[in-house]
Parts: structure tokens; sequence; C-alpha cells
């Protein structure tokens, strides 16, 4: 878990695991696009009992699903909406653009929704919001993946 990318893989994973025994699903296939693995390879993810259909992740080129090209623009539209939203200045395009992310009102469970004023300095509201999150986290030890895993309820979510 010496990537961020590894370790964010992990925490969706296990937002999923709550989600599904939350709902009372049964086990799901897990499909990530394959630009963190080849094309058709697959990843045996013993951690997560029996949450995802043989306990196997899928690696598939997003061209081959539909449903990993929509994944994609969400990404690339919250990604695009924090990048304006932490702009000092913002051009009539970068509006238009944060308008149309709007009325897509993506729900997230992570993000908080907030109404500005396009006129003032949103940077400097996110870089308090953030220094916020830092403060709280320094205080977190310091455990790897393994003894993460081994702490938490499998069956609270």
């Amino acid at each position: 878990m010496s990537r961020h990318e590894d370790l964010t893989l992990c925490y969706l994973l296990l937002r999923c695991h709550y989600f599904l025994k939350r709902n009372g699903c049964p086990p799901s296939e897990v499909i990530i696009d394959a630009g963190r693995q080849k094309d058709g390879s697959t990843h045996k993810m013993n951690e997560f009992k029996s949450d995802f259909i043989d306990k196997t992740i899928r690696y598939v080129a997003s061209e081959k699903e539909p449903m990993l090209q929509l994944a994609d623009y969400v990404a690339f539209s919250l990604n695009r909406a924090y990048w304006l939203q932490n702009k000092s200045y913002r051009t009539d395009l970068d509006f238009e653009w944060l308008k149309i992310f709007s009325w897509a009102d993506f729900q997230t469970l992570t993000m908080r929704r907030m109404y500005t004023d396009p006129k003032v300095d949103t940077k400097a509201i996110y870089e308090k919001m953030l220094d916020e999150a830092y403060k709280i986290n320094e205080s977190r030890s310091e455990i790897g993946l393994g003894d993460m895993l081994g702490q938490l309820d499998w069956n609270n979510p």
C-alpha cells in the first residue's frame, strides 16, 4: 500500500463491501478500467470474503464497457469542477462548465455540497476545509493494510 492508487482502490472496495452488506445484496461483479492492469486480466481479493463474485476483480478496456465510459466522464466532471472551484480567477467559460456540472447534481457520500458566490475566492474556502481535514487526521496512528482490515467489523457497516 505504498501507492495512493492502491489505498484509494482499497477504500473504494471497502465502501462497496459495506454498501452490499447494508443493503443485503448478493455478491457483485467488480470491473475496473484496464488502465491499471492489462485488459482481460483478473486479481483475487481474498480480503473481501464473498462480497465479490469469485473474490475477483476483472480489468476491462473502457471502450468495451459502456458503464466504465460513464464512470470516466463522471470522474472527469468532478475533477474539473474541483479544479475550477479552486481557481482564484475564473473565465466565463469556467462559469459555464460549473453551471453544467451543477445540473448534474452528483450525489456522493464523501463530498459536501456547498453553494458559493461566484465572486468569492473559493480557493481560500477549499484550502481552509483541507487544513481542517488534515488536522483531524494528524492524530491517527499509521497502520498497515493487514492491521486495518483486521480491525474492521465485516458484518457491521
